[in-house]
Formats: C-alpha cells, structure tokens, sequence
C-alpha cells in the first residue's frame, strides 16, 4: 500500500526519471502554480498537504489535495480527499506516480491527470486544467466545450 492506502502495483501508473523527491518538486510546483493558485480552478476551497518518507524508509512521496472544511469555520482545516497522487521508486533512477481521484469531477480530473502525464515527460507549462471555470473543478458547473449546449437545454430548448 502506498502512504496514501493507495495500492501501487508494478507496471501501473505514470512513469518519471527520477528519485520521488525530486519528481515531487517538480509536481508540487506545477501543481500548485496551475492548479492552486489565482486564478486557478482550485485556489479556493483546497488545501495542498505533502509527506515524504526519508530513502531509508522507501523514499515513497504522497501529495493530498483536501476540500477545504467549511463546516469547522476555522480556515486551512482539512476535509475530505479531493485529489492524491503517490510518488514511489521504481528502480534506481525513476517513479511511478498513481493517482486517485476522490473528489473532483471527472472531467476535471482528466485533464489534471493529462497535466500529470505531460509534467512527468518534462514538460513545465500550465495546460488544460488552467483553462477551465472554478466551479468546473467541484462539478457545477458544464465542461466548456458543453457549456453553452447545457444551457440551451436547462432553458427547454432542443439539444
């Protein structure tokens, strides 16, 4: 199991050259900067949180997306899980990184996951994930190739 009880078998997963941390610095500074911060689709309402366990204990990196929890009224409190992906070895020089979706619309987390796979092949730029409307990200709002289509059809007019 991997620390996020994510379970990482061989062969599955997104693949990347390097030790875990260090695809971890790369990951959480895309992340946070497409993702995470104004005005990106999942600054309000999520907190990013990271653990990473020392070489001599597996080097595995689990980076957790949380809802933010409204119903504390205390700001920064972590909810339930959003998005995670868990960093682990594979081999001397690469990483597997497996990803489970919890919480954000699927839509969405496709195109975090695209995000992901382009991030891990060295690519560095903001993509899809970027362009899409806040409320994309929890769900309510249509994808935007969609958008003007639900519309028509919330407003009774033909498909």
């Amino acid at each position: 199991m991997s620390m996020v009880g994510l379970p990482t078998l061989p062969g599955f997963g997104i693949s990347a050259p390097g030790r875990p941390v260090d695809v971890y610095v790369k990951l959480a500074r895309l992340a946070k900067a497409c993702w995470l911060s104004a005005p990106a689709p999942l600054q309000q309402g999520y907190l990013f949180t990271a653990d990473a366990s020392p070489e001599a204990r597996g080097g595995a990196v689990s980076i957790v997306i949380f809802e933010k929890n409204a119903a504390a009224g205390v700001k920064g409190d972590r909810g339930r899980v959003a998005y995670s992906m868990s960093l682990t070895p594979s081999g001397e020089a690469s990483t597997t990184i497996a990803i489970d979706n919890g919480r954000i619309a699927d839509g969405f987390a496709g195109k975090m996951q695209a995000d992901v796979e382009r991030w891990a092949a060295g690519e560095t730029e903001c993509n899809a994930a970027r362009a899409w409307p806040t409320q994309a990200a929890s769900g309510d709002a249509a994808e935007p190739a969609l958008a003007g289509k639900a519309l028509k059809v919330a407003a009774g007019q033909p498909k």
